[in-house]
C-alpha cells in the first residue's frame, strides 16, 4: 500500500529516545482516534513533545481523513499510547473525534488495508484492539467506532458483490467449498471448511458471531453463509494454508 515516510521528519524531544524491541514483542494493533476534529502527524508529535514532554510522536502511524496513511514510527520504537501495553501494542491513530464524527470511507478502508499489511509483515501482531479494549482504559472514549465491526471488516471486507471470482476451497486435497475473491483476498465459507476439517462449527445469532470448538471467529455474514479470511480459517483450524493464484484455489491443510 502507499504510504508516507515521515520517520526521522517530526519534531521529536532534544534528548529522550523511545526504547525499542523486537518484532516478535508485537502483539497487538491498537487503534485510536485523535480526539480533535482535524489534525496531522506533525501536529501531534508538536503535542507530544512540547506538552507532555514524549521522545516523539506516540502513534506508529497516522491516517487522515482523506485516506492518506503516513509512518511516523520504526516498528520496533516503543510509543507512548497505551501505557503498560506499549511495549507489545504498535499504535494507528485515526484523525478526527469519533465522539461527534464517523471515519471517512477513505480512511476506514485505508486502516483495514493497514492492518491487512501489518499483520502480513508481523505475524505475531495477532489482536486488533481499540484504546479503551487495553487495560486500565475502560474509561477512556477511544476509539469510540465499533471494534467488533472493525474486526469482522479485517476478517472478511463488507462490500461483497456476484461479480467477484469464486475461489476453490481444498481442505485436505479434497474440494469442500467455494469461496470469493475479493481485493487479493481469499474469504472461505467456514462452517463448510471448519466441518470437513472435523470442527465444530456454531452460530449465535444474538451476537452475530460464528465460533469453531468454542472458539470465536470474525467474518462476514453473505445470504445466511459466513465467510471469513483464509489465513484466519486455517489458524483457528490449527492448520496451514496455500494459494494457486492462476487457477484460483486454495489449499488447506488440518492434521
Amino acid at each position: 500500500m502507499n504510504i508516507t515516510d515521515l520517520r526521522g521528519k517530526l519534531p521529536r524531544h532534544a534528548s529522550k529516545r523511545y526504547a525499542t524491541r523486537k518484532l516478535t514483542d508485537i502483539r497487538s494493533i491498537a487503534i485510536h482516534h485523535s480526539l480533535t476534529l482535524t489534525g496531522s502527524a506533525a501536529a501531534f508529535a508538536n503535542y507530544h513533545v512540547g506538552t507532555n514532554n514524549w521522545p516523539g510522536i506516540a502513534y506508529t502511524y497516522v491516517i487522515s481523513q482523506d485516506g492518506t496513511v503516513s509512518q511516523c514510527l520504526d516498528w520496533t520504537q516503543v510509543g507512548f499510547h497505551v501505557g503498560n501495553s506499549n511495549r507489545h501494542a504498535l499504535g494507528i491513530c485515526l484523525v478526527g473525534d469519533f465522539r461527534s464524527q464517523k471515519p471517512s470511507t477513505a480512511q476506514y478502508q485505508a486502516a483495514i488495508k493497514l492492518v491487512w499489511y501489518l499483520q502480513g509483515n508481523i505475524p505475531s501482531a495477532k489482536e486488533i484492539k481499540g484504546h479503551s479494549e487495553y487495560p486500565g482504559y475502560s474509561w477512556k472514549a477511544c476509539p469510540v467506532i465499533s471494534m467488533s465491526k472493525f474486526r469482522a471488516d479485517v476478517a472478511a471486507p463488507a462490500a461483497i458483490q456476484p461479480q467477484y471470482p469464486a475461489v476453490r476451497i481444498l481442505v485436505n486435497g479434497r474440494a469442500v467449498a467455494s469461496g470469493v475473491l475479493i481485493a487479493d483476498r481469499a474469504l472461505a465459507p467456514l462452517r463448510s471448511v471448519g466441518e470437513a476439517a472435523g470442527k465444530s462449527v456454531s452460530w449465535d445469532n444474538v451476537t452475530k458471531t460464528a465460533s469453531v470448538d468454542g472458539k470465536p471467529v470474525y467474518g462476514q455474514l453473505i445470504d445466511g453463509v459466513t465467510y471469513v479470511a483464509l489465513r484466519a480459517v486455517a489458524e483457528v483450524l490449527g492448520g496451514t494454508v496455500s494459494w494457486d493464484g492462476p487457477s484460483k484455489t486454495a489449499s488447506i491443510l488440518v492434521a
